[in-house]
């Protein structure tokens, strides 16, 4: 995405879609943001923060932003929701007569890498993504399913010149 900065205001500005979408959600460290060409770094004591979850981008005060400041930012998003996991724990202990407690409190939210979105990977199409390794046109699996055992079944090819083998 790319855009000019509007004079004396340092966001948030909001990343879109491919196709214009606001409802998105930014993957979480997959941005490049760069200011005129320079690249900037993610953090409140550095260049800018984001919010992943509205896909906002907010610039600090040390990266002065004016209409003249071109923009551009890389990044990955989906307008899905994530499937979530959420684990908590705590666990208190007194000591020395009730003097000094100890208290450990334990809090994960992540993405759930089991649970992927709109589709459920099986054990042989993970076979396939991992033999294919990095290249994309051998992480193909067929598409084809037998839909009873009684019938008589014809492949033909209608992608190359309409016609079969």
């Amino acid at each position: 995405m790319q855009f000019n900065g509007l004079d004396a205001v340092q966001g948030p500005y909001l990343l879109t879609g491919k196709n214009g979408e606001r409802a998105i959600i930014v993957i979480a460290g997959t941005e490049k943001v760069y200011v005129n060409g320079e690249v900037q770094t993610r953090g409140e004591t550095n260049d800018y923060t984001i919010d992943y979850s509205t896909g906002e981008l907010t610039f600090m005060p040390r990266r002065l932003i004016t209409s003249a400041s071109r923009i551009t930012v890389d990044y990955e998003y989906t307008d899905r929701q994530y499937s979530r996991s959420l684990f908590a724990a705590q666990s208190a202990s007194s000591f020395f007569d009730g003097r000094a407690r100890f208290t450990f409190t334990f809090v994960r939210e992540a993405d759930n890498p089991d649970a992927p979105i709109d589709f459920t990977v099986t054990d042989s199409a993970r076979q396939v993504l991992e033999q294919a390794g990095a290249d994309r046109n051998k992480a193909v699996q067929s598409g084809v399913s037998l839909v009873d055992s009684g019938g008589i079944y014809v492949r033909v090819d209608t992608v190359i010149a309409g016609r079969g083998p």
